[in-house]
């Protein structure tokens, strides 16, 4: 039987009850889900973002002059060493590689076991006398006069600290400090050569004739544009395949506006590294997924239980109907 009387102190009860009882501890529970989902969000994202860092650290130290030129130039010197005087081969392996770089950006002299220059394109005394001269300094320690270095001086800039660095650093790619020509040198010899096969290299980097775009866009790999590209204010910007709706232009514009390195954009995390002062390298991935169908499967339960509370609390408190009393009117009905 249901009661009439005292139905606004019972309703008031049942409110408190429901609120003290389920909605308070739905609260907290719901709070602390939220608050667990954005740690395991933040935390996965910021691994994304190291991982991005790292990767993208790699590049810039992939597309350094040393890791950049020096494995391609060792693999050359390695082909050509020891091979016999046949001129036209000699040209031909050359030709071949330098077609493999930007036109204009290598010189490329091979010496044979006695410190002669082979008479290729561009082959000048000066080349000859600095081989002669590296060779002569790493050898037997004899000096520079300043005739010689007047002579490397008439194709090199600053021919004495060029002379020391490329004696020093043996096999591998130098800087030379003149990017207007000269950026980079490359020399090696293979001492146990002394007659007339091909015995030494020398390579100059005219580093002119390469831009940042190129040589990011060959430090790159394929597989690797979908998340990795830069931004290069030469107007050749190669965003990640992953930030295809998004032009280079808004990207500073926001990088501009907030200078973080990284951040969240639409549905992709981004880092950003500094290449040097016209290029930034782009790091893009796709921001980690919430647990969508176990919160749409909790949510769902905690709405079911909701209700069964709701109701078996009203009908025991407001309406007023217990077990024992359907009991006993069933009992009642079958006597």
């Amino acid at each position: 039987m249901v009661e009439s009387s005292g139905l606004p102190g019972r309703l008031t009860r049942w409110f408190l009850i429901v609120l003290l009882v389920w909605g308070i501890p739905s609260f907290i529970f719901w709070t602390g889900a939220k608050l667990y989902l954005d740690d395991r969000t933040s935390q996965e994202s910021q691994k994304i973002y190291n991982d991005l860092d790292y990767r993208l650290d790699n590049y810039i130290y992939q597309s350094s002059a040393q890791r950049f030129y020096q494995p391609g130039f060792s693999r050359l010197f390695g082909q050509l060493k020891g091979l016999p005087s046949n001129q036209e081969i000699l040209e031909k392996i050359i030709d071949e590689y330098k077609s493999t770089w930007p036109k204009g950006l290598l010189e490329i002299y091979l010496f044979d076991g006695k410190n002669k220059i082979y008479p290729m394109k561009g082959a000048r005394p000066e080349h000859e006398l600095f081989f002669k001269l590296v060779n002569s300094e790493f050898d037997k320690g004899v000096g520079i006069s300043p005739e010689d270095v007047a002579e490397v001086g008439k194709f090199l800039p600053s021919p004495d600290l060029s002379l020391t660095y490329t004696r020093e650093q043996n096999g591998k790619v130098i800087e030379l400090g003149n990017p207007d020509r000269f950026s980079y040198c490359y020399f090696d010899r293979d001492k146990s050569i002394n007659k007339g096969f091909v015995a030494g290299i020398l390579i100059f980097v005219h580093g002119k004739n390469i831009s940042t775009s190129e040589v990011l866009n060959l430090t790159i790999s394929q597989a690797d544009r979908e998340q990795f590209g830069f931004v290069n204010s030469d107007g050749q910007s190669n965003l990640p395949g992953l930030l295809k709706d998004l032009s280079p232009e808004e990207l500073l514009a926001y990088f501009q506006q907030y200078p973080v390195n990284s951040f969240k954009l639409e549905d992709n995390l981004i880092s950003l590294k500094r290449f040097d002062e016209y290029t930034l390298l782009v790091g893009a991935s796709m921001a980690p997924e919430q647990p969508y169908l176990l919160i749409a499967t909790v949510f769902i339960l905690f709405l079911i239980f909701s209700f069964a509370f709701i109701r078996l609390s009203y009908r025991i408190t407001v309406l007023q109907i217990r077990f024992q009393h359907n009991v006993r009117q069933r009992l009642t009905g079958l006597f």
